[in-house]
């Protein structure tokens, strides 16, 4: 994990990730949340679905529970989230571009230590790729 539990952005400013993570995972779709940030220009965040509250999801909206996070709905429905959750963080705080990850971190796949804290290095260079496309998209 992380020695100081900040990330220091590229501007110069220091976000606490623990407390943003908290309010995302706090919603019934988001099992766990991770934000990014160290050394770039914004904060990213890596959503985790919750599995009771896609699998309600998708057989009310005829999908699997895998493609929810990437249906037009879901995504709707995880950006009324973010969005709530920014509206009470201040402006480098915010989580400027997110992704849905296709299922729930696990101490199986290395993710978590077996007290089910995240491995945030593991996860970083596992889901790279994705957290790679969320700051090519763009300046947020």
């Amino acid at each position: 994990g992380r020695k100081k539990e900040l990330l220091a952005l590229s501007g110069g400013k220091k976000v606490a990730p623990v407390p943003i993570e908290a309010a995302l995972a706090a919603s019934p779709l988001v099992a766990q949340a991770l934000c990014f940030g160290e050394g770039r220009p914004y904060i990213v965040a890596l959503l985790a679905p919750a599995a009771p509250a896609l699998a309600e999801r998708a057989a009310a909206w005829g999908v699997s529970p895998e493609a929810v996070g990437s249906d037009a709905r879901g995504e709707a429905a995880i950006a009324v989230v973010v969005a709530g959750v920014n509206a009470h963080l201040s402006r480098p705080e915010q989580v400027k571009r997110w992704a849905v990850l296709p299922r729930e971190l696990s101490v199986e796949h290395d993710e978590l230590t077996p007290t089910l804290k995240p491995r945030r290095d593991v996860i970083a260079a596992r889901w790279a790729s994705v957290l790679d496309r969320l700051y090519a998209k763009g300046a947020a």
